[in-house]
């Protein structure tokens, strides 16, 4: 791995990555200098908070530039060539849709450095694939594979009953990592006008009944996050410190003038009920504010006689259950679409 391998990287992500990448990068990065085989600069932008970006860099995957080269590939398309890395396992075995096996590296580069002692141990890793959630929990019962990381309370909370359980051949366990809290979401595609406005947001999110749906859809096992860093001290509460104004104030005329003065936004809190009543008022008034009124029809329009359409895009169709009991549906069209 050389210098050129990072620029390389680098350049190939800000040509055919992902769009988020492309649009990071892009903003991120003034310019790129190789200073020697092992050393490479970059200048970042400062138009933009910089404060980021060297991570952003730093956490780019290096690829190598001569496989590249030598084989034509593209980073979007399939080959079942194993590309160069330099990861302490390499690739031994492999089925198309159903498996890969990865062997540990004998002649591993970092094998003897005191970072890596205790980690990296397992001389086998198999990955197996599966059509669907249901048919790979159904793989687990079966003892085709024997390690799985959980994250359907309904499965949790039902459906680990099976033999394996009760001999003790399968150990059931949660355990606390002291890492930010993780999350699942639905997130706004603000490059959508009706997005845009910040009362839709939350309108919309007043309309998902959070405690309603934990105790009647996820059996309680969930708790209500309100940051994306969660069980860390770089969450927000309350109003911002002395610490945090050092960083606002500068950039006091580009943020809203309710970070100063109120606490820092919470989820909203409904009842027990399906339909929170009190939230809905809420969403009907900022809806409105927002110019979207009920039209003859019962459905939400703006002054040009536009719907106010909002489509799920959704990983599964077992989220549909979460999306239904909602209070979208009644004054907005809203879709979902599994991919």
């Amino acid at each position: 791995m050389t210098a050129e391998d990072v620029e390389f990287t680098y350049e190939l992500f800000l040509a055919e990555g992902l769009f988020s990448f492309r649009s990071e990068l892009g903003k991120a990065v003034k310019a790129v200098e190789v200073e020697n085989r092992h050393r490479i600069r970059f200048t970042f932008n400062t138009d933009e908070s910089p404060r980021e970006y060297p991570s952003l860099v730093g956490s780019l995957p290096i690829m190598s530039e001569a496989w590249f080269e030598r084989t034509g590939a593209k980073l979007d398309e399939s080959r079942m060539e194993p590309a160069v890395g330099s990861s302490p396992y390499i690739l031994e075995t492999v089925e198309p849709n159903r498996r890969l096996v990865y062997m540990r590296n004998p002649n591993y580069w970092g094998d003897h450095l005191p970072i890596n002692r205790g980690r990296k141990n397992f001389e086998r890793i198999r990955i197996e694939y599966f059509a669907d959630s249901a048919a790979a929990f159904e793989g687990f019962k079966a003892g085709v594979y024997t390690f799985r990381s959980e994250n359907s309370s309904k499965t949790w909370a039902t459906g680990y009953n099976f033999d394996a359980i009760e001999n003790g051949w399968v150990v059931k366990t949660t355990f606390d990592t002291g890492s930010p809290a993780s999350g699942q979401s639905f997130l706004f595609n603000l490059r959508r006008e009706k997005f845009q406005d910040v009362r839709v947001r939350e309108a919309v999110a007043l309309m998902f009944n959070f405690e309603w749906s934990n105790e009647t859809l996820f059996y309680g096992l969930y708790d209500r996050i309100n940051s994306f860093w969660e069980n860390s001290f770089l969450a927000a509460t309350g109003l911002p410190g002395d610490e945090e104004l050092k960083y606002l104030e500068p950039i006091r005329d580009l943020i809203p003038e309710s970070v100063f003065t109120e606490p820092a936004v919470m989820a909203p809190v409904s009842g027990e009920r399906q339909l929170d009543r009190s939230n809905l008022r809420k969403a009907s008034a900022l809806l409105d504010e927002a110019g979207w009124t009920v039209g003859d029809d019962g459905l939400r329009q703006n002054t040009a006689g536009e719907k106010l359409q909002i489509e799920f895009i959704e990983s599964s169709p077992a989220f549909d259950r979460v999306l239904n009991p909602s209070a979208l549906t009644p004054s907005t069209t809203a879709s979902t679409r599994h991919r």
